[in-house]
C-alpha cells in the first residue's frame, strides 16, 4: 500500500535543496515530461539523529522499513544508515552520540537536512533537463557505490553590487565556501566521496585541485599575501593544514581542541595567527574561539562566546570576536575585544535571523544573509 501523505509546507531545509534521486523502475507509464507535472517512484529524507541503533530498529519496527546501506557521510565525520521501502528512502545521519546541530554554514539547522522526490532512472535525464529549462540551477551528484544520481544545486555565480549581471563564474559545481586568494579564488566541492580543495583564476576557468579527502566543505581561509589556503580535515581527531596556493604538500597546522570545529577559520591581517570556533559538551554544550600560530603550536588565546552564539568567527582588523545572537526571535551581530570588556552590538535587526555574514576585503562593508524559517510537520500514515 502506497503511504498517505498529509502535508503543509515543509521546512526550509527542504525549499533550499532541490534533490531528484534516480530509482527503481517500477512503474514503465509515465506522462509526457513536456507537462510541468510527472510521476514520481517514492520518496526521499535524511534527518539527524543522536541514537543510530535505535533509531534504525525504530523505522524498521514502525514503517516497516529495511536496510540497505551502512557507511560513512562523505562531508561530515558521521555514520549514516540508509533505509528503504514502501517506495521511501530514509537517510539517518549520526554524529558521535551528539545532534547534529551545525554544518556547513555552521548555524543550527532542523534534524530534516534535505528532501526529495525519487524518479525512475530512464526518466532522470528528461526530469533533470526539464528542471534546468525552467530556470533551475543545479548540478548532478552520483554515488556510485548505490548507483544513485541526485540533481543538486551548488553552481557559484557571480553578480555586480546592485544584483544585477548574473551570470555563472565557474564550472566547478557542489560548491561548499569560497574565499579570495591574490589572483585566485580558493573554493571547495563536494563531490561523491571525497571534498576537493581547488583554486581557480579570478574570471573562474583553469580549475586546479590542492587537496582531496574528507575535508571540511564548509571552511577555507587564504592567507593576505595570497600565498596558503588553510583548510580543515575532517578525520578524527579534526585537523588544520596549509597548502601553498601554487600547490605543493601539505603541511600540518595543528589539531583542533574540544569535540569537533564547527565554524570557518580566520587568518589575522599580519598573517601572525589563525582562530577557528570549537565545541565543548561536557559538562554543559559551550562554544570557544582558539586562536593559534600559523605556523602551529599551543593556542595563545581560548575565548568563550555568550550561550546560543553562532557563526564565531575575527573581525576584519583581528582584535575581535564576532558572533550572532539570537535574542526575543532576532538576530543581530555581536563583537567581543580579544582583550576583554564588554560585548558590543553590531546591528539592531527587531526580527529575523541572519544565516551568514561576510565583510567586504577593505572591511568598510558588511555582506548580511537574513530571513525567516517556518516549520511544519509531514505526517506519514497506512505505510503496512
Amino acid at each position: 500500500m502506497r503511504p498517505a501523505v498529509r502535508r503543509g509546507s515543509l521546512p526550509a531545509s527542504v525549499a533550499a535543496i532541490l534533490l531528484v534521486i534516480s530509482g527503481t523502475d517500477a512503474h514503465p507509464q509515465r506522462p509526457a515530461m513536456d507537462s510541468p507535472t510527472f510521476m514520481a517512484e517514492g520518496a526521499f529524507f535524511a534527518i539527524v539523529v543522536t541514537d543510530l541503533d535505535a533509531s534504525v530498529g525504530w523505522y524498521e519496527s514502525n514503517l516497516g522499513l529495511h536496510f540497505v546501506k551502512r557507511g560513512k557521510s562523505p562531508r561530515v565525520p558521521a555514520e549514516t544508515v540508509v533505509l528503504g521501502g514502501h517506495n521511501l528512502f530514509v537517510e539517518l545521519i549520526h554524529h558521535d552520540g551528539n545532534a547534529l546541530t551545525r554544518i556547513d554554514n555552521e548555524a543550527s539547522v532542523p534534524r530534516l537536512l534535505k528532501a526529495g522526490v525519487i524518479v525512475a532512472p530512464k526518466d532522470f535525464d528528461r526530469i533533470a533537463g526539464y528542471l534546468q529549462k525552467r530556470g533551475v540551477d543545479a548540478g548532478i551528484f552520483e554515488d556510485k557505490e548505490m548507483g544513485v544520481r541526485s540533481f543538486l544545486d551548488g553552481r557559484l555565480w557571480s553578480l555586480a553590487s546592485d544584483g544585477s549581471q548574473r551570470v555563472p563564474f565557474t564550472d566547478v559545481v557542489n560548491v561548499g565556501v569560497l574565499a579570495p586568494c591574490g589572483r585566485y579564488v580558493v573554493l571547495t566541492s563536494n563531490q561523491a566521496t571525497t571534498t576537493e580543495l581547488l583554486r581557480v583564476d579570478n574570471d573562474g576557468q583553469n580549475p586546479t585541485t590542492l587537496a582531496s579527502g574528507q575535508l571540511a566543505s564548509w571552511s577555507v581561509a587564504c592567507s593576505q599575501d595570497g600565498q596558503y589556503v588553510f583548510y580543515v580535515d575532517l578525520h578524527r581527531p579534526h585537523t588544520i593544514f596549509r597548502v601553498p596556493v601554487a600547490g605543493g604538500k601539505p603541511m600540518k597546522i595543528g589539531e583542533v581542541l574540544g569535540e569537533l570545529m564547527v565554524g570557518r577559520l580566520s587568518i589575522s591581517p599580519d598573517q601572525s595567527f589563525l582562530a577557528y570556533p570549537y565545541e565543548e559538551y561536557t559538562p554543559a554544550p559551550v562554544l570557544k574561539l582558539a586562536i593559534i600560530p600559523a605556523n602551529g603550536g599551543p593556542p595563545l588565546k581560548i575565548i568563550t562566546a555568550p550561550g546560543g552564539a553562532q557563526l564565531a568567527r575575527l573581525s576584519p582588523d583581528g582584535k575581535s570576536l564576532q558572533y550572532v545572537l539570537t535574542e526575543n526571535g532576532a538576530s543581530n551581530l555581536w563583537e567581543q575585544s580579544l582583550l576583554g570588556g564588554k560585548r558590543r552590538q553590531l546591528t539592531n535587526f527587531p526580527n529575523g535571523q541572519i544565516f551568514d555574514f561576510h565583510w567586504s576585503l577593505d572591511g568598510k562593508r558588511l555582506l548580511l544573509s537574513r530571513g525567516e524559517v517556518n516549520s511544519d510537520v509531514v505526517l506519514l500514515s497506512n505505510l503496512r
